[in-house]
């Protein structure tokens, strides 16, 4: 059976929310369509040539159907923090489970409930927003158009504050089939609002070979605050393929910071369009790949108004036979004067076997701009081991603390402080001595 064959059956059988709603049928239908022109990328494609996805393309996923997974709350300690003070929504293989989560009460003019139940309230509200945002640019964002059926959507009304963040907890546990989770996400927040939203990936039991294929939304009013956060922390046997897409209107603010640490194979791509005068948006990466972990980070920033800010700092540690991929993209259109970026990829490789591949880029169509772009590849200067190791540290202990320096660079970005204490203790825990470094940090 060939691939257009497997997942064109897998789609017929599938128990999606709202196959009764015309729009949303027909927009499935023509994402699977999209899907069977595509198909998987390959290395002819510009953007894919350094990630190969032979491995997915190979495996005949399948559907992911409500499982009954038998978790408590206390499960989860590990992904969710601050449960007094977040709203939690945790979805497991693909679907909200309300007994995992946790929300209190909302704001008046905030919406926070799963995809699946807004489609079967009122799926016409999610119609102007959901798609629009972020296109069906290759295969796998079209197989998630076709089989997304549960995410979260957030609506933040008018110059409406929410006091708590916002967790989005994904969990994958062992199935006896591999199956794939196409996880749909949108926030909305209206002219003047503000939210914090934390996503994270990771596994519960073993370590399941699932297949993670996410699409997250975001519309940024004029005024609108969105702080975004992802912590990709998924089974090592895992592959991951993710996209982030935002618009941000006049005076919009979009930050990001995203840390990768799980998968096998792990892409993640961030699109944001600044569509309007005075919209900003900040992009912080952090990828640690290690054994023959893979992971790959494609960000664009179109830059398609006057007088708009951008500034991306993405920074890479890699290990043993582990391979990263850094693509980074500012384009500045005609008429978009008074553009000021800046973008700055490091790199640290600490050993003879990792990889980097690091491509910043910059497309600028006027002259009254103000733009600055590079990119570093390293390792661990001696003397600054030899420095900490005369202050009493082993080699392995000054070896890691020096790199968590460097990859902290990052994490200190993290606006909301629990996370932020959460990613620097995980940091630690990969690196050798890091119990003891946790005593001096």
């Amino acid at each position: 059976m060939s691939t257009v064959e497997h997942y064109r059956r897998v789609f017929s059988d599938a128990e999606m929310v709202g196959k009764d709603i015309d729009w949303l049928k027909a927009e499935r239908e023509q994402a699977l369509a999209d899907f069977e022109e595509k198909g998987f990328p390959t290395a002819r494609n510009e953007d894919w040539k350094y990630t190969r996805v032979n491995p997915i393309e190979k495996k005949a996923w399948g559907w992911s159907g409500k499982t009954c997974v038998g978790l408590d709350p206390e499960d989860l300690n590990d992904y969710v923090f601050e449960r007094k003070n977040s709203h939690v929504l945790v979805f497991v293989n693909g679907w909200f489970q309300p007994q995992l989560s946790t929300r209190h009460t909302l704001p008046e003019g905030v919406k926070l409930v799963s995809l699946a139940a807004q489609i079967a309230d009122s799926a016409d509200e999610l119609r102007p927003h959901l798609g629009k945002v972020a296109e069906n640019r290759n295969g796998f964002m079209a197989l998630n158009t076709a089989f997304s059926s549960d995410g979260a959507y957030l609506h933040v009304a008018q110059d409406v504050a929410l006091d708590k963040p916002v967790q989005l907890v994904f969990i994958a546990t062992h199935q006896s089939d591999p199956v794939f989770t196409n996880t749909r996400n949108l926030v909305v927040l209206e002219r003047g609002a503000q939210a914090q939203v934390v996503e994270t990936y990771g596994y519960i039991g073993g370590e399941p070979e699932n297949f993670t294929n996410a699409i997250t939304e975001a519309v940024v009013a004029g005024g609108a605050r969105l702080y975004h956060n992802i912590a990709q922390r998924e089974s090592e046997k895992a592959y991951h393929v993710s996209t982030v897409a935002a618009t941000v209107a006049k005076d919009g603010h979009f930050e990001q910071s995203a840390i990768a640490m799980g998968g096998r194979l792990m892409r993640t791509d961030i699109n944001v369009a600044l569509n309007e005068p005075g919209a900003h948006a900040t992009l912080n990466g952090l990828y640690l790949p290690h054994k023959r972990q893979h992971m790959d980070y494609h960000t664009f920033i179109d830059h398609a108004a006057p007088h708009c800010t951008s500034e991306e700092v993405y920074r890479g540690v890699l290990d043993g036979a582990g391979r990263g991929v850094f693509n980074g993209k500012v384009l500045v259109r005609e008429g978009a004067v008074q553009t000021n970026a800046d973008q700055s990829n490091k790199n640290l490789l600490l050993s003879k076997q990792a990889e980097i591949d690091t491509k910043p880029q910059l497309e600028i169509f006027n002259d009254d701009v103000k733009c600055s772009h590079g990119a570093t590849i390293g390792q661990l200067d001696p003397l600054h081991v030899f420095y900490l190791r005369s202050r009493g540290l082993d080699e392995a202990q000054a070896r890691s603390m020096l790199t968590y320096a460097f990859a902290n660079e990052v994490v200190n970005r993290i606006k909301l402080e629990p996370l932020r204490d959460r990613m620097s203790m995980a940091i630690l825990d990969r690196m050798p001595g890091g119990e003891e470094l946790k005593k001096l940090v």
